[in-house]
């Protein structure tokens, strides 16, 4: 009989440590759930900085009605009527 209890309590003893290291809420499990945290907290970083750009970005657009054109004639390649656009092609 005493056999047969030590015997369970070492099988309960391994099974709480099965799931202290391997369980869902387990050691290996917390780290991983840490290292996806840490990913999303440096995308939301980088994120958050994009939009503080962005939002400087709208507002000298908003307050500046010449940074319109001065955007349009940088990123497409706007040209006023009578204007000419020459292209100077770099050699090197």
């Amino acid at each position: 009989m005493l056999k047969h209890f030590c015997l369970f309590l070492i099988l309960l003893l391994l099974y709480v440590q099965y799931l202290v290291w391997f369980g869902e809420s387990g050691y290996f499990a917390q780290e991983l759930l840490n290292q996806d945290s840490k990913r999303v907290e440096d995308k939301l970083i980088v994120m958050k900085e994009k939009n503080r750009i962005l939002s400087n970005q709208i507002r000298e657009l908003k307050l500046n009605p010449k940074s319109i054109e001065s955007e349009a004639r940088l990123k497409l390649g706007m040209i006023k009527p009578g204007e000419k656009f020459y292209v100077f092609k770099d050699e090197t």
